[in-house]
């Protein structure tokens, strides 16, 4: 029998050396699974999936949890970090959760190198967060089972806390757990457990774990670019002044682009009833879309009546939310939970009858019957069940840096390893799958399709486009790849050269439709005249001239440096666009 995985360093009880990274970071990226044509985990697998009832307050909330082990053998193999404790280092972390008083005291935040711990969520009663990680160790007899809620950012306190012999959990289903409040100080593993099993399910607070025992080795994902939205239009138009909003929403084109890709998959489904993509697409397991309003218009609008989203619904993933630079005003939210469903609805309802207005329409009786109608089908593709998911609190953030996107890739990928079905629908953004394709692209398939790979690692999708892609999660979780890509349902790319937006005929590249003009220079696309020593452009401070004067070849000699900039920078729209938020609201 080999040795047991999860040493400790030293005697029994001894203390542990840290690292200077997240223990569940480190054992995602670390984590190893069985061969291909074993369908069983070799090592313990939990999902944390979410608490209920939480106790109420005002400070972010994890889960911390650890392995407790009679014995501990030492490995080689076994790295620095684990999560795992033997009987007395068990007691000794117990006895230190409580103060002289006998009350739960708050301790610096830091990385214990002996548990994992889940991202932090914002205060709720019921936090969720599908946080997957492979503990490493190889599960034996007798082990025990620690979680524990914690709140708080830099200091955590212990608010709930609970022990399970891990030998009695079921497998590869979710089970709901209750966790003690920590008013009544534990003196005990044994006596924890007690209390635990005392508890009212329906009454205390509780936690959803899944012990994952039956492993997938690839999956295929559909992925959906949202329509035209506001953001797209005035970016197009060059009218700066309507970018300065929060969660863009679909502009009438939009609407229109996400009921074409309706139209067109559902004539695709009567002409030919046995197309095997078709069918593959229309069997997916999981629709999830990114809580951004346009992303879930789009959603909605483009997947009426598609056979999951009648008998599931749609999933929210904060996960497929955009990539937010600081001046990308369109990434961030403005509600969550059910609030998104109410401003989803809310402004589709709007821009029909704004559109209606402008055109002349109202007046109309025959076209009036078709805003009529219009109405209806909002009415109609909304009442599809919602499952808000993580977007049940504040899901957006001031910023993300390359390596927030490097784990938030990492975090759906995962998610979608460890979920039971084999075929998802993801409804997101242009900017996000670009980072998608970067990160996991196979470099095999990169070398036989070269063109088609730099367009997806370099280039937006046209708008209510699909990509179909299919994974492997072979081997580690470095080692987990998209192995196939292909364009679907007369999906093109929008390219950001006008020169290269004329494609072949047959190419994969080919346009769907045609593309409004673009500037054919860069110093036509600046938008600026000769008035300023240094060209201004939006979401950028300055370009030197001498580099603008090589590349479009105009002369910038008698420009005068003394005049300022007239735009300010996005560090001072961000910071004083949330005094003026309700008029900016109303405008939009």
């Amino acid at each position: 029998k080999p040795p047991l995985m999860g040493a400790t360093s030293g005697k029994q009880g001894g203390p542990r050396i840290s690292s200077p990274r997240p223990p569940s970071h480190h054992l995602r990226q670390t984590s190893k699974f069985p061969r291909p044509k074993d369908e069983n985990a070799t090592t313990l697998i939990l999902q944390i999936m979410q608490c209920s009832r939480v106790p109420a307050g005002n400070k972010m909330l994890a889960v911390q949890g650890y392995i407790e082990r009679d014995s501990i053998s030492t490995s080689p193999k076994v790295g620095k970090m684990h999560p795992l404790r033997s009987k007395i280092e068990s007691k000794l972390f117990l006895d230190s959760m409580y103060g002289p008083d006998g009350l739960v005291q708050e301790r610096k935040s830091t990385v214990d190198s002996q548990a994992f711990c889940t991202p932090k969520r914002q205060p709720s009663s019921d936090p969720v967060w599908n946080y997957t990680v492979d503990l490493r160790l190889e599960e034996v007899e007798g082990d025990i089972l620690h979680l524990a809620l914690l709140k708080g950012s830099e200091t955590t306190r212990a608010a709930a806390f609970g022990a399970y012999d891990l030998n009695t959990l079921p497998r590869d289903i979710p089970i709901t757990l209750p966790l003690c409040p920590t008013s009544t100080k534990v003196m005990s593993t044994e006596q924890l457990i007690q209390n635990t099993k005392k508890l009212d399910e329906r009454l205390e607070c509780t936690i959803t774990i899944k012990i994952i025992r039956t492993l997938k080795h690839d999956s295929r994902v559909y992925f959906v670019r949202h329509g035209e939205s506001k953001w797209n239009q005035a970016r197009r138009e060059k009218n700066y002044r309507k970018l300065i909003h929060f969660d863009h929403v679909l502009t009438i084109e939009g609407i229109r682009q996400s009921r074409r890709l309706h139209a067109f998959w559902t004539q695709m489904r009567k002409k030919n009833p046995d197309d095997e993509e078709l069918n593959r697409f229309l069997s997916a397991d999981m629709i999830l879309s990114s809580p951004l309003t346009r992303a879930l218009q789009t959603c909605l609008l483009g997947l009426e009546a598609h056979p999951t989203a009648k008998s599931k619904g749609v999933t929210l993933c904060r996960d497929l939310r955009e990539v937010k630079s600081l001046g990308g005003f369109d990434a961030k939210g403005k509600c969550y939970g059910k609030a998104i469903m109410s401003r989803v609805e809310e402004k589709m309802k709007k821009k029909i009858k704004e559109t209606a207005t402008a055109t002349g329409q109202e007046g109309n009786k025959s076209k009036s019957d078709k805003i009529a109608k219009e109405l209806k089908m909002v009415e109609r593709v909304c009442s599809t069940k919602i499952d808000y998911n993580d977007a049940n609190t504040q899901w957006w953030v001031l910023k993300d840096t390359k390596s927030d996107v490097t784990e938030r890739l990492g975090d759906f990928v995962s998610y979608l390893r460890y979920h039971s079905g084999n075929t998802f629908i993801c409804v997101g953004h242009s900017m996000w799958i670009k980072a998608l394709f970067t990160q996991y692209l196979c470099g095999k398939w990169t070398s036989l399709n070269e063109d088609v790979a730099q367009n997806l690692k370099n280039e937006k999708l046209s708008n209510a486009g699909v990509v179909a892609v299919d994974f492997s999660f072979k081997g580690t979780s470095k080692d987990w790849k998209i192995t196939n890509a292909k364009l679907l349902f007369d999906t093109s790319f929008q390219f950001r050269h006008h020169g290269r937006s004329r494609a072949k005929e047959n190419s994969p590249c080919r346009p769907r439709s045609a593309s409004p003009p673009r500037h054919k220079t860069r110093a036509a696309r600046f938008g600026r005249t000769a008035s300023a020593r240094t060209v201004t452009v939006w979401g950028t401070i300055t370009a030197p001239v001498k580099k603008i004067e090589k590349k479009t070849g105009i002369d910038t000699g008698n420009l005068d440096a003394s005049v300022p900039s007239p735009l300010v920078t996005p560090h001072e729209i961000e910071a004083n666009l949330n005094k003026t938020n309700e008029s900016i609201d109303a405008q939009d």
